[in-house]
């Protein structure tokens, strides 16, 4: 209550929307959902952790949709598919205030293969 702190992060993971876009460490954010709880370490120093973390990454960085061998899975599709789920990896408060709107379905076309 009207104290300032200051936090070092020591370690962040950023989010890939597509396979080919750089990414930086450099910037985040803390949403109206974050839970942070305050501990006293052994050194007398505070430390800082998550009572419930929550793991939002929905493919791994170096997920590759060409490795699945679904035929005609080019890189296009990869990168339309990983832009259809990725406002779902969001805190809903962050998704409200962006105005965005989840993709709700996708339609293939075409014969399979």
């Amino acid at each position: 209550h009207g104290q300032l702190l200051k936090f070092t992060i020591m370690q962040a993971t950023a989010m890939r929307l597509s396979p080919d876009q750089e990414v930086s460490d450099k910037l985040g954010f803390v949403a109206k959902e974050t839970e942070i709880e305050f501990h006293n370490g052994e050194s007398g120093t505070v430390r800082v952790s998550s009572s419930k973390p929550i793991q939002r990454q929905i493919f791994a960085p170096d997920f590759n949709f060409e490795d699945l061998g679904i035929g005609g899975l080019s890189k296009e599709f990869a990168d339309i598919f990983r832009r259809a789920f990725a406002s779902r990896v969001f805190p809903p408060q962050v998704v409200k205030n962006l105005g965005i709107t989840h993709v709700r379905g996708m339609l293939l076309y075409g014969p399979p293969g």
